[in-house]
């Protein structure tokens, strides 16, 4: 008896429906992010419902909703709809085939209903869904070359490449807002409620996400306050990576510093907001300088040597995240110095005996 072959993967219905597109990227409205008042004050938009709703593939499917209807090779002639089964959408959102991927399926639509973002009519097993605008208006969509509204474009290399897999609702939400921005863009997270109706907690969940997939770069700048006390403040921008960005684009009051920053492709991240430094030399053993406390500051730019090489990219987020307490007592001791020999010798007489969980 001839065996059935195995179901095609998200990859697979991916490459399928994204590589018949006539297009690289979709096009979304930036209302769908943010809205503008008579003032033209900002004014959340209809993505921060979904996130408010909680439901974490809804905005992927909405997403790729507009990647079909936008970008048909049948021509823009005809109109929006896209008619694909439950089964099929839950393999392009990398759910389960079976009863309850499905369900999720039906409840993402009903939640894009609810939204206004969409219309959603069943024929037999087959579901026929319509964007609307994104702006939640309740009109017919459209195209927003073709009315002239501004809009971003989400390349389909995100999917493509494994990038959207990478990322929760938080994260998605972020790169759409981020993508919504020119490059060295800032954003507060305490800003995040009134610009775009997402919390300062789901805002810096969002960009630890994007961080990690190795979708974002950020860099501590200081902005001119004359009438502070101390007339300065510190604050942090953020570009997009490849392949959602950059955009080529600044963002109003970049400093100068960043502007001459090239294009990051490397996996690595910088930490503040000094240049990034040539490497150190190979670490010889010999006796370093001695460091306020105690301790030694050998290797005081760029990555911290030992036994001749460096400790993994992500090991300084993992110590600042696990170890928040000492790693400040270390930073102050050291004056900002980042020593891997005196950093090692304070995690472990935090813990009990033995190895140290940061041993390299």
């Amino acid at each position: 008896m001839l065996k059935s072959p195995d179901p095609p993967s998200q990859i697979d219905a991916l490459t399928e429906m994204l590589g018949s597109s006539r297009r690289s990227f979709v096009p979304i409205r930036k209302s769908l992010v943010q809205l503008r008042d008579e003032d033209g004050d900002p004014l959340p938009g209809a993505l921060a419902r979904i996130v408010r709703r909680g439901v974490p593939s809804a905005l992927d499917q909405l997403l790729l909703l507009h990647a079909r209807a936008a970008g048909r090779p049948d021509g823009d002639g005809l109109n929006y709809d896209v008619g694909l089964s439950a089964r099929v959408w839950a393999r392009l959102l990398g759910l389960a085939e079976d009863e309850t991927g499905r369900r999720t399926v039906g409840r993402n639509w009903k939640a894009l209903v609810d939204a206004r973002l969409v219309t959603v009519r069943r024929v037999g097993r087959q579901i026929t869904a319509t964007p609307l605008r994104e702006d939640r208006s309740g009109e017919a969509y459209s195209h927003p070359k073709s009315t002239g509204d501004r809009y971003l474009k989400v390349p389909y290399g995100f999917w493509l490449d494994g990038h959207a897999a990478k990322l929760k609702l938080p994260g998605l939400a972020l790169a759409l807002i981020a993508l919504s921005n020119a490059d060295w863009f800032p954003l507060p997270f305490d800003r995040g409620p009134g610009w775009y109706g997402v919390g300062a907690s789901t805002v810096e969940r969002g960009f630890r996400e994007l961080r990690r997939a190795e979708l974002i770069e950020d860099r501590f700048a200081w902005r001119k306050t004359a009438l502070s006390d101390t007339g300065w403040t510190r604050e942090t921008r953020y570009r997009l990576r490849p392949p959602l960005g950059p955009t080529d684009v600044v963002a109003k009051g970049t400093p100068q510093e960043l502007l001459s920053l090239p294009r990051r492709t490397s996996p690595s991240r910088q930490a503040d907001s000094e240049p990034e430094a040539s490497p150190a030399p190979p670490y010889t053993g010999a006796a370093a300088p001695a460091a306020p406390g105690g301790g030694s500051v050998a290797n005081t730019r760029g990555a911290p040597q030992v036994g001749g090489r460096a400790p993994p990219a992500h090991y300084w987020p993992i110590v600042t995240r696990q170890c928040p307490g000492a790693y400040r007592s270390i930073m102050e001791a050291t004056e900002g110095t980042r020593n891997l020999d005196l950093l090692h010798g304070n995690l472990a007489s935090r813990r009990s005996p033995g190895r140290s969980r940061f041993a390299v």
